[in-house]
C-alpha cells in the first residue's frame, strides 16, 4: 500500500477476505481472519512495544473474548 502497509493472504471483491497478515510501517502485525478489508473473526495483534492481544475482532478493534499480554508480564483475560 502506499504507506508502507502490507498484507499478505486472501481476496474477495479485491478486498481483504478470509486468512490473512497485515503489518503497519510501525511493525505493528495482525494475523487472522478479515473481511471487507478490516479484523473481524479470530485473530492475535502484536504491537512494537510486545503488546499482544490475542481473540476476536470486530471492525479492527478486539471484541468479545480475548487475551491482553504486556511486555511488563501483566495479563488481561476476559
Amino acid at each position: 500500500m502506499k504507506d508502507g502497509t502490507t498484507y499478505i493472504g486472501e481476496f474477495r471483491d479485491d478486498k481483504e477476505f478470509g486468512e490473512g497478515e497485515k503489518t503497519w510501517p510501525d511493525q505493528t502485525k495482525y494475523s487472522g481472519q478479515f473481511k471487507d478489508n478490516r479484523a473481524n473473526g479470530k485473530g492475535q495483534k502484536i504491537w512494537p512495544d510486545g503488546t499482544t492481544y490475542k481473540g476476536y475482532f470486530k471492525d479492527d478493534k478486539a471484541h468479545g473474548k480475548g487475551e491482553y499480554k504486556w511486555k511488563s508480564g501483566l495479563k488481561y483475560v476476559g
